[in-house]
This record gives structure tokens, C-alpha cells and sequence, in this order.
């Protein structure tokens, strides 16, 4: 079982919303984590309202990934909702990192044409190798080509 966050332990925040695990349920859940650690790095990101150079932000969330999708939440707002045969999540790199992260980094005009820069989640997870190995193996994960750094 993964560390929960301190503001789940106390007032349950990161929790899955209730409307959207009864929607995804039927998807036949694989992994959900709940109350986890989400990190949230915006490279160069611009969009018509905001520009980040650099941008770090963490938050209490929650990771779920079914056999049709991979969805996460930041509080109780959605963050990702990618469904596998969606061309952008062909189009990101996914990978566990040390410190049992499991990260996610995408070309922010890969989600939305109106905004650019660098997207990169990371989930603070114990079974962040778990989330990895489905991801990767199970839904056959195209080889990867890492996003530039800037």
C-alpha cells in the first residue's frame, strides 16, 4: 500500500471522484492508487493565457489505469484522461524513475493544438514499477523517444 499524503489521511483529499470511478469500473480497473504525491513540471509551457518557463507544483492525486485508459486527478480535478488508442499517449514517454516515481511527460500540443512546452507528471508510489510494467508491457508501450529537456 502505498504512503498516503497527509491531506488524504485527514480530510481525504486525492481521492478518486465518486462520479468517475463508477464510469471507469466497468473499464475493469487495474491499478488505482489514491492519496499519492503528484508532482507537476511545466517546461516552456504557454497556452492563451499563461506561460511558464519553469513551473513545479505538487499536489495530493490519484492515479487509475484501466484496460481502456490511463486517468488521473490532482485533488479533484482531472489532469489526464488519455485513452490508449489516443494518438497523443503513443506520442508520450512513460517510465518509472528512482524514488518509486512513476512519470509521465508529453508535448503539451499533443493534448491541446492551443497550447506548447513540456508536460511531465510524476506519481510518488511504491508501486510505481506496477503502474510502469502495465503501461509498458500489457498495452504494448511503442519504443521511446525522449522529449528534449529545454
Amino acid at each position: 500500500m502505498a504512503k498516503k499524503t497527509l491531506a488524504y489521511q485527514l480530510f481525504r483529499v486525492g481521492k478518486l471522484p465518486r462520479t468517475v470511478r463508477t464510469a471507469i469500473e466497468p473499464e475493469r480497473i487495474r491499478i488505482l492508487e489514491e492519496g499519492i504525491r503528484v508532482i507537476i513540471t511545466c517546461r516552456n509551457f504557454r497556452n492563451s493565457t499563461q506561460f511558464f518557463s519553469w513551473k513545479k507544483r505538487s499536489f495530493s492525486g490519484a492515479i487509475a489505469v484501466t484496460s481502456e485508459r490511463l486517468v488521473a486527478y490532482a485533488f479533484s480535478q482531472r489532469i489526464l484522461n488519455l485513452p490508449f488508442r489516443h494518438l497523443c499517449f503513443r506520442k508520450m514517454e512513460a517510465g518509472k524513475k528512482e524514488n518509486n516515481c512513476f512519470y509521465i511527460r508529453i508535448n503539451a500540443a499533443h493534448i491541446n493544438e492551443k497550447m506548447s512546452g513540456i508536460l511531465e507528471y510524476c506519481f510518488i508510489t511504491p508501486d510505481a514499477g506496477n503502474l510502469d510494467n502495465v503501461i509498458t508491457n500489457v498495452f504494448n508501450f511503442p519504443p521511446r523517444s525522449p522529449l528534449p529537456e529545454r
